[in-house]
């Protein structure tokens, strides 16, 4: 039953300037065709790109667009299970971290960003979420991502979450 037009519509008819979509969430599930993983909205019984539908949708009724995505990835078999406080499995007997590369995580993570970046036209808004502890600034090569979001997106408004909530970037 999604329809990205009608939200469009009702959106602007409620005076809104502007929406968010949460692009990815803490689970990991994409609701774009990311090349990077099959755990998207394109290989359920929709089969389709959401993101790109709701951007289109937005745009077409002239509000600002923005997407959210998480920078924490609890499918992703290299994101910390055991090392993470928010994890859903921490606790699970068995779960160790043994094995997981973080920087191929990483290296995933920026990858999924550039596709947003390159594949919907101009985003207004990049909101990242959700750093603490020691997974905070440098751990997510927020320099790079900063970098590289900036290249493909400079009117964007990115938000702090690089950092631990109002602490800032830079």
């Amino acid at each position: 039953d999604f329809d990205a037009r009608a939200w469009a519509r009702l959106a602007r008819a409620a005076g809104m300037k502007y929406a968010v979509l949460t692009a990815k969430h803490h689970d990991g599930f994409c609701l774009f065709d990311s090349a990077y993983t099959d755990f998207k909205s394109t290989n359920t019984p929709l089969g389709r790109d959401v993101v790109a539908e709701f951007v289109e949708a937005f745009r077409a009724e002239g509000l600002k667009v923005g997407l959210y995505y998480s920078l924490i990835d609890w499918h992703h078999p290299d994101y910390p299970h055991a090392g993470d406080a928010n994890h859903p499995d921490r606790e699970r007997p068995g779960i160790t971290d043994a094995g997981r590369n973080f920087d191929r995580y990483l290296d995933y993570l920026h990858a999924q960003v550039r596709e947003l970046c390159t594949r919907y036209g101009q985003l207004d808004l990049l909101w990242f979420d959700f750093s603490y502890g020691d997974l905070r600034g440098e751990a997510w090569r927020a320099a790079e991502l900063v970098r590289m979001v900036r290249a493909l997106q400079p009117q964007v408004i990115l938000n702090n979450r690089l950092e631990v909530s109002g602490e800032g970037f830079g």
